[in-house]
């Protein structure tokens, strides 16, 4: 075998039973219209021009990790078991997490359209970044309260960057509440 060069591994299950996928970068991956994987826990797609994912086929997913797709809008309530949802550069507008159960970690980060997103119900929600997208001063603040709501101690929250508005003297005020629970929060200033 040439210098470099590795033999494709292929499991010994059959992929019905694989817990894992990791797409590597650029093989052109445009949609996926199915995934019939109960036992799929993590995927992981880097780059590629993605347009559609199955959500209601990823019910047993607890890690997803995109990057570099063109997915518009995500809703990730079909996802319960969804522990860590990393949605990074993936010409996002809107990310719907409401009452989400067990997210505990979301980056939406970089996505310069993204103008809506709900956080609200979030329980386990405790790292957050969508910095360096499009949030208006109202969704920045309606975040800011949602986090307070949500009631957590020692988070994290990223809303700075981009074309991400400052809060409004109401979301400062949130800010400084979970501030005061320990949390570090980054947003844009007036």
């Amino acid at each position: 075998m040439p210098a470099g060069k590795m033999d494709a591994f292929i499991s010994d299950a059959p992929m019905s039973r694989w817990p894992r996928i990791y797409i590597d970068t650029n093989i052109g991956l445009t949609r996926i219209t199915g995934i019939n994987m109960p036992n799929l826990s993590s995927l992981i797609i880097t780059s590629n021009p993605l347009t559609h994912l199955p959500y209601h086929d990823m019910t047993g997913l607890d890690y997803l990790f995109i990057t570099g797709a063109v997915l518009g809008g995500v809703d990730i309530s079909s996802m319960p078991k969804l522990g860590v949802c990393v949605l990074r550069q993936c010409g996002l507008v809107y990310a719907d997490a409401k009452d989400h159960p067990t997210v505990h970690t979301l980056h939406v980060d970089s996505n310069s359209d993204l103008a809506w997103l709900d956080v609200s119900g979030c329980g386990a929600l405790d790292y957050l970044r969508a910095n360096n997208c499009n949030l208006p001063q109202s969704q920045v603040d309606q975040i800011l309260a949602d986090l307070v709501a949500n009631g957590l101690h020692y988070g994290e929250v990223h809303l700075d960057g981009g074309n991400n508005a400052a809060p409004s003297q109401a979301g400062i005020d949130n800010a400084n509440i979970l501030a005061g629970r320990g949390w570090d929060v980054y947003t844009n200033a007036e």
